[in-house]
């Protein structure tokens, strides 16, 4: 079987994706990780062939931005660079690698080429949710609690409608472009693969909560790469 792993961010996006692709090739499957050249020394020596949705340049150029260390103006950015803006080679990448009947999509988080691959190609697909956090819910733990019932639903639907106008018109350019629809209702629910969600905690961290889709939990995948890892030159100075 091929398994094309699909992922962005940091080291916290990636490491658990890594660990489940190299137990994947353990038991002789195929994979290929679709995610940014800055992460190919760290594939190369895990022996994880990596194929590029975003250069390594712009990877550096989008980590070095202010914006990541402004608690709510982050998102916009990450919205712009790791959801729409490697889409189009993510999608390009699933096409080409695909083989009915032989392959599956992994993906971490929102990885929109990815799930317009899954409905227009056929490509089976599992979102991979690391954290918790990024199931949207009224009852997840913390000071928001305290609230209303009534209050938490509007903040979330607050959130939700902040999210489908950074992401839906990008999103529905790019189904425009392969004839598809453009997408209706939310993207946040929309992202997730509609096959299977796999939540990467155990119960007793984090149980399923009542507006959750069905999420099958797994437990944590205890991998971060230290073995194979590498300091930079100038650390090692």
């Amino acid at each position: 079987m091929r398994f094309l792993m699909v992922a962005q961010g940091s080291f916290g996006d990636i490491n658990p994706s890594a660990g489940i692709a190299l137990r994947l090739r353990e038991r002789g499957h195929e994979v290929y990780f679709l995610t940014t050249e800055y992460y190919e020394p760290y594939l190369k020596r895990l022996g994880i062939e990596l194929v590029s949705t975003l250069s390594r340049e712009d990877h550096l150029r989008i980590f070095a931005s202010p914006d990541w260390t402004r608690r709510l103006g982050g998102f916009p950015a990450i919205a712009s660079e790791l959801v729409t803006g490697p889409a189009r080679r993510e999608y390009a990448a699933i096409r080409d690698l695909y083989v009915p009947g032989k392959t599956v999509v992994l993906t971490r988080g929102r990885a929109l080429g990815a799930r317009i691959a899954q409905e227009n190609l056929g490509v089976p697909m599992a979102t991979l949710v690391v954290s918790p956090k990024w199931l949207r819910s009224i009852y997840h733990r913390g000071p928001h609690r305290l609230l209303p019932k009534a209050a938490r639903k509007w903040l979330r639907s607050a959130v939700t409608s902040r999210v489908n106008a950074m992401l839906m018109p990008e999103t529905n350019r790019l189904r425009n472009e392969l004839g598809l629809p453009a997408l209706v209702g939310l993207f946040d629910e929309w992202i997730l693969s509609p096959q299977l969600i796999l939540g990467l905690f155990p119960e007793w961290y984090q149980p399923p909560l009542p507006d959750w889709p069905e999420v099958h939990l797994t437990g944590f995948p205890l991998f971060d790469g230290a073995d194979t890892q590498e300091l930079a030159p100038e650390v090692e100075e």
